[in-house]
């Protein structure tokens, strides 16, 4: 390949976002790459920091003049100032030299959009049943960050397409469990367990791809929420003991996060794992033991399945360190 037609490529994947200006300087920079890479981080956490501060200063002022604003004003600072900060972000996003900064204008549209559109359904009665604003308004802004994701092939839009398609599932649930289409007693923790293996295989089938960067935190989130889930649904009584079945599905699923340590290499399915196994051992003691056994009896037992959590963390965290 002649340098011409190198350059040319080089030319199309730049205009076509498949490669930023970072990754072409490190490059050049060699050795340098990684610390090009560590100053974009951490210009991004400003850009994100900045980027909430300006939505928190935008809630308090609405918030404090809301029955001073007249519709059209409230429509304006809401829905008008989400649509201009996603406008701004497209623009600095199409012009390299801003580098990462649309990111900030990207999150304070995210931010603010929702409260927008919450405004014009409130305000002109557009639909009146909550859930179907709820349902009508995830599914705009799926329509929208899908879109672009589609178009800028940015990670802050695969978050934002995530979280959106997240707020139109269980919206979805909850708009049909409204009108008795869903009959299920605990269905928000059902919806919890379905979101948490979901966010789990995502960050699973992002490991290898260009969106490997949201991993590590879709993993962070998901774990927890999937065993809260499980763990919500067992006893925390003994008049609910009923539930115990639930209790008994919370064994393996700890297990399986526990392992998922060393077939992932990811350490914080271990103390995930390790976090929820100490609160179902001390659940189980109290539900299930502290009555019969007597509470130092149940003390005793809780220590001593303790110490054996703590000796097969160990045992783990050194299998993860011998597979890396």
């Amino acid at each position: 390949m002649d340098k011409k037609t190198l350059l040319k490529d080089l030319a199309e994947l730049v205009k076509n976002n498949e490669i930023s200006q970072e990754e072409v300087e490190a490059v050049f920079s060699g050795s340098k790459g990684e610390t090009v890479k560590k100053h974009t981080e951490f210009s991004s956490l400003f850009y994100f920091i900045g980027g909430g501060i300006v939505f928190l200063g935008i809630v308090i002022m609405v918030a404090g003049n809301w029955d001073l604003f007249s519709n059209i004003e409230r429509l304006l600072i809401t829905l008008g100032s989400g649509l201009v900060a996603y406008a701004l972000g497209v623009y600095l996003q199409a012009n390299k030299q801003f580098g990462r900064l649309s990111d900030a204008m990207f999150l304070i549209s995210a931010l603010v959009l929702p409260f927008g559109l919450y405004v014009v359904f409130k305000n002109y009665g557009i639909i009146s049943d909550i859930n179907l604003v709820n349902l009508t308004m995830s599914l705009i802004l799926l329509g929208l960050y899908g879109f672009s994701l589609s178009r800028f092939r940015q990670a802050i839009f695969l978050v934002f397409t995530i979280l959106s398609a997240t707020w139109a599932y269980a919206a979805l649930i909850s708009y049909f469990q409204s009108f008795g289409g869903v009959t299920l007693s605990d269905f928000s923790q059902f919806i919890a367990i379905s979101i948490g293996f979901s966010y789990m295989f995502l960050a699973n089938a992002f490991r290898n791809s260009e969106w490997k960067t949201i991993t590590l935190p879709l993993f962070v989130v998901g774990i927890p929420i999937f065993l809260g889930g499980i763990f919500a649904l067992g006893s925390f009584d003994a008049l609910y003991s009923s539930r115990w079945w639930w209790d008994l599905l919370f064994i393996p699923a700890v297990f399986w996060i526990l392992l998922s340590s060393i077939a992932l290499k990811q350490r914080v399915f271990l103390w995930w794992g390790a976090i929820f196994l100490v609160a179902f051992i001390f659940k189980i003691t109290g539900v299930y033991f502290a009555e019969q056994l007597t509470w130092p009896v149940a003390l005793i037992i809780a220590g001593i399945a303790l110490i054996g959590v703590g000796y097969y963390v160990y045992y783990l965290n050194n299998r993860l360190k011998s597979s890396k």
